[in-house]
């Protein structure tokens, strides 16, 4: 969420650009730096992250790309992703991946490709 609008300018230049996004509805990486600094500090570890979770409502990357102009696919299964990495790499323009990955406390809802 911090450079989403890189987007609309790849589309504007139509750049040859493949986004993955690797969507685990979450700030994990800053999860990971406040258990370090929980750790670090001798806090408890058990405590909730808040603020960090981008669930509710989920965001869907793919439906943004596409509102900005950039084709795009939602990938929610393993077996998916090498087709459609393929697939991206066909086509002239910007392309968005938005692969879903499991979160640091409960695993990625099921979704459909598009």
């Amino acid at each position: 969420m911090y450079s989403i609008q890189a987007l609309w300018t790849a589309a504007h230049h139509q750049l040859d650009i493949l986004f993955v996004i690797l969507s685990n509805r979450e700030y994990r990486v800053l999860k990971h730096n406040l258990d370090n600094y929980r750790q670090r500090f001798e806090a408890r570890s058990d405590r909730p992250y808040p603020h960090m979770d981008l669930s509710h409502p989920v965001l869907g990357f793919a439906e943004m790309a596409r509102g900005m102009g950039v084709r795009a696919r939602l990938v929610s299964k393993p077996e998916e992703l090498h087709q459609a990495v393929r697939d991206a790499l066909s086509v002239q323009g910007p392309y968005l991946l938005d692969v879903v990955v499991s979160g640091k406390t409960s695993p990625p809802s099921s979704g459909s490709t598009s």
